[in-house]
């Protein structure tokens, strides 16, 4: 059985036809898996293990004698476009090929529609570069062929549980509970899955592949998310479909018969891939274009504990993140996070946190803990009721506002040191959502929706001070905060979530507001906004949580206008947060989310925690194990 396996520096081309880590043992309780021929290039490492004994593996790239090394990867990116041609070999029934052909569609309605199963036209994919053959002769699992074409067996009868999870292999997707960060939300329940020694008095034998943990992040980073992406999700369909026996959890696999092929009130509600099975798929496929998978920004409480996403305090009176996040730099690597606490739960009021990057001799070290900011300069007893914003004009200076809990705006600055807290004011009737800010150098205009549902501004000028009261941009209505960003002096954009639900973008240049442009590909999630991003005139980057809950993006160029929207995957429990840095173009976005999913007993509380991504990186190393690192993957 392949433990280890190395790749020598391959062409992407060949990494594209690796497929996912079940092939050949899976569902089935077979021991020993069915050997395949291993694959003779030159450029390619194998190294092989005699079964499931805990011993290192063998470094040889040949094969020992007598036995053959499995041609298998775990996760990867196997199918361009995301598009999956598929036929049938064997004798299917009608209902079973209609229970796979159900669940094809369930796992494009997972991702958004970014996945495409065709089914090749009587049954023949010859036409196809690469495709999928569904074959009743072999036991469940899967194996990748050496052109590339997947071979996956699924054998008669089966539940649409247990065809989602291999179909999800197929996908790309490993095994959630071989995930590094597995311990911190689950128990392996090693009864079912681990060897006891094969004579009495013996040594263990050591835990099989599916009881092991994946590699651990990369010294000097967070833990970190390998294989599937995002939250741990213990109804996954890429744990088993009767998860009692593995993790000790109560998942289990809904009864099959009378099973109805369409969708309809009969059909079981957990028959395909959760929406986090779909998000690790998006994360996965987008990574090819370089987009890092969401991190969890949680402090490391321990290996076998989740991660705390506590901004001060301790037990009853420990403070959690509220609302959406925000984010500046004033350039790279610089970075901060500013969240809103619930410091107040029963008026549902707090301070403002921040997290920052920090540095050895340049060197990224971690994250800071959570760095409260004080109330000086507020009233007595008036603390923030919405979420930060904040912008930076020029290294050394960040600028940074809050609506407070007398519906004013107040803003403080960093230059070489933070001030007190002072009010801006609001519009005529107070401000009615959290603020949005913009600058350019030594220029700062401030936007909030006012209580008529139109966005208003007021700006400040260096040395001049602030402009005498707030004016209406008067570029239509809106049911959320603005955003606003600066791409050059004198032109800023604002978007806002319409009353349409779609996305609104507006522009001021050369001081007069054009505008509002509406954004189509996907309607906003209820309460959310969007955000914004520029690293210059000719770019613009617009982020939305989606109705699905998703990440999704739309970018505008001088030369190509809007793309349109696209989903870029994240279990979002807030409104995204960006920012672009200029001076090496590049995009960093923050949300909040749970990172565990999971039908919890009454009373067992979870709270959001801060996760953030990024673009690009096309240099992705093993803590993204399974995206696009030729040089070193392991399987275990």
């Amino acid at each position: 059985m392949l433990r280890h396996r190395t790749f020598a520096a391959l062409p992407l081309a060949f990494l594209a036809g690796i497929g996912a880590c079940d092939a050949p043992v899976d569902d089935a309780d077979a021991t020993a898996p069915e050997p395949v021929d291993a694959v003779a290039s030159p450029a390619v490492a194998i190294a092989c293990e005699t079964g499931l004994e805990s011993e290192p593996p063998l470094t040889s790239c040949a094969p020992p004698a007598n036995q053959q090394c499995q041609y298998v990867s775990c996760g990867g990116y196997p199918w361009p476009n995301a598009r999956i041609p598929f036929r049938f070999e064997g004798n299917y029934s009608s209902l079973d090929k209609a229970r796979i052909r159900r669940v094809t569609e369930l796992w494009e309605q997972a991702t958004s529609g970014a996945l495409d199963f065709v089914e090749c036209p009587a049954n023949n994919c010859a036409g196809e570069a690469r495709w999928l053959t569904i074959n009743l002769q072999r036991n469940n699992g899967g194996t990748p062929t050496d052109a590339g074409n997947w071979d996956m067996g699924i054998d008669a009868n089966q539940s649409p549980q247990t065809i989602a999870h291999e179909l999800g292999h197929v996908i790309g997707l490993p095994h959630n509970f071989e995930r590094h960060d597995r311990d911190r939300y689950v128990r392996l329940s090693k009864s079912y899955f681990c060897e006891e020694p094969e004579t009495a008095g013996a040594p263990p034998r050591g835990l099989p592949f599916k009881c092991r943990a994946w590699p651990a992040a990369s010294a000097g980073d967070q833990p970190s998310i390998t294989g599937l992406f995002g939250p741990f999700d213990s109804t996954s369909v890429m744990g088993y479909p009767n998860s009692t026996d593995i993790c000790e959890l109560d998942h289990q696999e809904a009864n099959h018969d009378g099973w109805v092929p369409a969708g309809s009130a009969n059909e079981a509600p957990n028959n395909g891939p959760t929406a986090a099975d779909g998000s690790a798929v998006l994360e996965l496929y987008r990574s090819y274009a370089g987009w890092v998978p969401f991190h969890n920004l949680g402090k490391d409480m321990g290996a076998d504990h989740p991660l705390e996403h506590v901004l001060a305090g301790s037990g009853a009176s420990a403070v959690y993140m509220a609302g959406d996040p925000a984010v500046t730099s004033w350039g790279a690597p610089d970075l901060s996070f500013f969240v809103r606490g619930e410091d107040d739960k029963t008026n549902h009021v707090g301070r403002i946190y921040q997290k920052y990057k920090t540095y050895n001799g340049g060197a990224f070290q971690s994250w800071s803990d959570w760095v409260q900011h004080p109330l000086t300069g507020l009233p007595a007893g008036v603390m923030f009721n919405s979420d930060p914003a904040v912008t930076s004009w020029a290294s050394g200076r960040t600028d940074l506002v809050a609506r407070a809990s007398n519906n004013n705006i107040y803003i403080r600055t960093y230059s070489g040191t933070w001030s007190n807290w002072s009010s801006i004011g609001a519009p005529a009737g107070g401000a009615a959502s959290a603020p949005a800010i913009a600058s350019w150098l030594n220029h700062l205009e401030v936007f909030v929706r006012g209580s008529d549902n139109r966005f208003y501004v007021r700006t400040f000028d260096q040395g001049v001070g602030w402009s005498a009261s707030w004016s209406a941009i008067n570029t239509g209505t809106f049911v959320g905060k603005p955003a606003a960003v600066s791409a050059a002096a004198g032109m800023v954009h604002v978007a806002g979530h319409g009353i349409d639900d779609r996305p609104w973008i507006s522009v001021k240049s050369g001081g007069a507001w054009g505008g509002p442009q509406p954004l189509d590909g996907t309607l906003l999630y209820p309460g959310s906004a969007p955000a914004i991003a520029s690293w210059g005139p000719d770019r613009f980057d617009v982020f939305v949580r989606g109705l699905d809950g998703r990440l999704w993006h739309n970018q505008w160029t001088s030369t190509t206008s809007w793309s349109g929207a696209v989903p870029l995957g994240g279990m979002l429990g807030s409104s995204p947060a960006a920012v672009a840095t200029r001076n090496v173009q590049r995009l960093e976005l923050a949300a909040l989310t749970e990172d565990f999913f999971h039908n919890d007993p009454p009373g067992n509380q979870r709270h959001l925690g801060l996760w953030y991504k990024y673009w690009p990186d096309f240099t992705l190393t093993d803590h993204y194990y399974g995206i696009n690192d030729p040089v070193h993957q392991v399987c275990q």
